[in-house]
């Protein structure tokens, strides 16, 4: 029986013993569990870290990034509105941009700012910048040379962000103003030729004070950037309705119609009964289009002239909304650009006439017209501008110019008043 004891104890001793060894294995294997759980988790912590501050990181690039965009858009747009001839015709300053900025340059339209150009310098009349994936673009409203700027993230930029820490890059700049927009180029580098062929089609029929004023684009569309020669016709302005009868004339066909918005532009008013009847007297039949709604097919159907009366003075100005003469209206929309260019390149012929812009003037816009020159393929733009303005405190409010080019539509006049204008550009 002793012997039989001794076997249990002894078996029991060895199964206390695998019990225990068994437990260390558990202990052990736990453990490493803990440890690889902690590494795991460590490296899952890191990862989200490394994340988070990378995305800190690029969220400031990108701050960065689109303020210095702004501040080199806004220089090279207060450049462009410049009068010809006025200072500043340069600005030269450091302009500092992220490394993770690869492109600025610029392009014709935004709808094909995702085709970067590949050469040294790119032109159209937006400036564009690409960050990582995004792009955007600022309108300078004037042609733009642009000495493009490129630049390949590297390693140093990657481990910029996993640090935090932006990388930077510093430009020194040149934006120089020439009669066709302005030119951004790297520092000492010389403007090229902008103007080149640009102006080839549009012929300069009236100048004021050395500034265009009235002019023909191809043979088709006709810019007028003073409104008050037909506003108070015809005592104070007797050349309105022969440069009228000219227009229509030159145009040709007998049916025109007039879109206008303020209701101090309506053609049907008793005011512009001189111009209708001279009009109507010659053949041409004129009706009218209130824009409190989109120009559609259906109302050009049949016409041979589109005249537009201050387009965008109401639509590009809220702050109206509420005065007398802009009750009703719409904003201009680019079913409306496409229209007018479908109209034209169908044999139509446009004339639009607007007014100056400044600061003391915050009715006429020239958006809704460079727009529409956009849409048709011109180089030509009307400037945010004051031009042709009374000189002297002798008492005359209207500027006389003899300034004007021998045309089928300034025959048979010798002088032209005019009260403040734009100019037009090209």
């Amino acid at each position: 029986m002793e012997d039989c004891t001794i076997g249990a104890q002894s078996i029991q001793t060895i199964q206390d013993t695998q019990d225990v060894q068994d437990m260390k294995g558990l202990k052990g294997i736990s453990v490493w569990i803990w440890v690889v759980g902690s590494l795991v988790i460590g490296l899952i912590l890191l990862t989200v870290f490394v994340q988070f501050l990378s995305y800190i990181t690029k969220s400031r690039e990108i701050e960065i990034a689109k303020s210095s965009f702004q501040t080199l858009s806004g220089d090279a747009r207060s450049l462009c509105q410049t009068i010809a001839g006025a200072a500043p015709s340069k600005i030269e300053k450091p302009y500092t941009f992220p490394d993770a900025v690869s492109d600025i340059y610029s392009v014709s339209s935004t709808s094909n700012s995702f085709d970067i150009p590949s050469g040294v310098r790119s032109y159209g009349r937006y400036l564009c910048m690409k960050v990582y994936d995004e792009i955007s673009c600022e309108n300078i409203q004037c042609d733009v040379e642009m000495s493009s700027i490129k630049n390949t993230p590297s390693l140093i930029t990657t481990i910029n962000n996993i640090l935090g820490r932006v990388g930077s890059k510093e430009y020194t700049l040149d934006i120089i103003k020439s009669d066709c927009g302005v030119s951004i180029l790297k520092f000492q580098e010389t403007p090229g030729n902008l103007c080149a062929g640009k102006c080839d089609n549009v012929v300069s029929l009236a100048k004021c004070q050395d500034h265009n004023v009235i002019s023909l684009i191809g043979e088709s569309t006709l810019v007028m950037t003073d409104f008050t020669p037909i506003f108070d016709c015809c005592n104070n302005y007797p050349n309105t309705v022969t440069f009228l009868k000219n227009v229509a004339k030159f145009f040709g066909g007998t049916d025109i119609m007039i879109v206008w918005e303020s209701a101090s532009t309506n053609p049907e008013s008793d005011k512009y009964a001189t111009i209708n009847d001279a009009l109507n007297s010659e053949g041409f039949t004129i009706t009218s289009f209130r824009h409190k709604e989109k120009l559609t097919a259906t109302d050009l159907e049949g016409k041979s002239q589109l005249w537009i009366y201050l387009p965008g003075y109401c639509s590009e100005q809220p702050e109206l909304q509420k005065t007398a003469e802009c009750t009703e209206f719409t904003s201009w929309g680019q079913s409306e650009y496409d229209l007018i260019k479908n109209f034209v390149d169908s044999g139509g012929k446009l004339f639009i006439i607007t007014d100056y812009s400044s600061a003391d003037s915050p009715f006429t816009k020239q958006t809704i017209v460079n727009n529409i020159l956009v849409d048709l393929g011109y180089n030509a733009r009307v400037m945010e501008t004051k031009v042709c303005i009374p000189q002297g405190n002798n008492g005359e409010n209207i500027v006389k110019t003899t300034d004007i080019t021998s045309h089928e539509i300034t025959q048979n006049i010798n002088e032209f008043d005019f009260l403040a204008s734009s100019e037009i550009v090209c």
